[in-house]
């Protein structure tokens, strides 16, 4: 068997030779290291941690929103945004939810499960319902009463067959919907009353007509419901929360299209698209610039 010779000449200098190629490795990791947490100014999505009690509450919308100043000052006001914006979108899905109650039972659910009898609301729900009633009494199209009609065509549209109860080739179905629809456009059947202003007490009166209709129909829908709005009001919600507590760089959005712009968005614009034979493209622009807030929050309160 062959012995195996190592040279000996030269040993201090492979020594040092071995010395600052291990000093290089360990530089070079520490880098990477130091680079996968490193924070750039820009736009970052902002996420919402999951929460059990209310598993859908963070899906379909997102906040995007701009951070400047140092990495750790970037990774600060993001720890921060993070748990403003999930405690806010929370609150916001739970008050505005017309079929789940609350543990506090101040939500819209709480009022479908009372009718004719008062409940207290939160002060921000309280501004939300009596702006949608006003909107309901200007009658352009809009209901806060339509929950009924809102949930059937909801249903029809997830279907899996929905072509077999496509009211256009479905008398009976068609039937149904106007039947809906006419309760939705009545609005002598409703009333939502201020009982108190200072508690934020409503009280929701509905009349038997609508139950009766609802029960022919085996059809066990909220009345009240924001429905076409509910994405509005809920992205307002959470942005005056935002705002309120100095965070107005960037801006909401939800699947459903809508978008809002923080006060202290520096630039931007919304978009509505049409169609042609080269694809979507833009048919009408408007400018979305803002003067940001002196109060806002972006990264210079972390900056030491």
């Amino acid at each position: 068997m062959d012995e195996i010779e190592v040279s000996d000449k030269h040993v201090p200098l492979r020594i040092a030779l071995f010395a600052m190629a291990f000093i290089l490795a360990v530089t070079a990791f520490a880098f990477a290291v130091t680079g996968l947490g490193h924070k750039d100014a820009g736009y970052y999505t902002i996420t919402a941690d999951p929460n059990d009690a209310s598993p859908l509450y963070a899906s379909g919308v997102s906040l995007r929103y701009y951070c400047d100043g140092e990495s750790e000052s970037i990774k600060a006001i993001l720890r921060e945004l993070e748990q403003l914006y999930g405690a806010a979108l929370l609150e916001s899905y739970q008050a505005l939810n017309a079929t789940d109650a609350t543990p506090t039972g101040d939500n819209l659910a709480a009022l479908n499960r009372n009718v004719g009898q008062p409940v207290s609301v939160s002060p921000a729900l309280y501004a939300v319902l009596l702006d949608a009633l006003e909107k309901t009494g200007e009658n352009e199209g809009y209901s806060l009463f339509a929950g009924p009609l809102y949930a059937e065509w909801t249903t029809l549209r997830y279907l899996e067959n929905a072509e077999d109860f496509d009211p256009l080739h479905n008398p009976d179905e068609a039937e149904r919907l106007a039947r809906l629809a006419a309760l939705a456009a009545d609005q002598s059947l409703y009333s939502l009353r201020v009982v108190d202003e200072a508690s934020c007490t409503l009280q929701l009166d509905v009349d038997a007509r609508v139950l009766q209709t609802l029960s022919e129909l085996e059809l066990d829908a909220p009345i009240l419901d924001l429905n076409l709005l509910h994405d509005a009001y809920e992205l307002r919600l959470v942005a005056q929360a935002l705002v309120g507590a100095g965070y107005d760089s960037g801006y909401l959005s939800a699947d459903s299209g809508l978008s809002l712009a923080l006060p202290g968005l520096r630039e931007g614009e919304y978009r509505l698209y049409a169609s042609s034979a080269e694809g979507a493209i833009p048919a009408a622009r408007r400018q979305a610039s803002f003067t940001p807030s002196p109060t806002a929050k972006r990264t210079r309160a972390f900056t030491a």
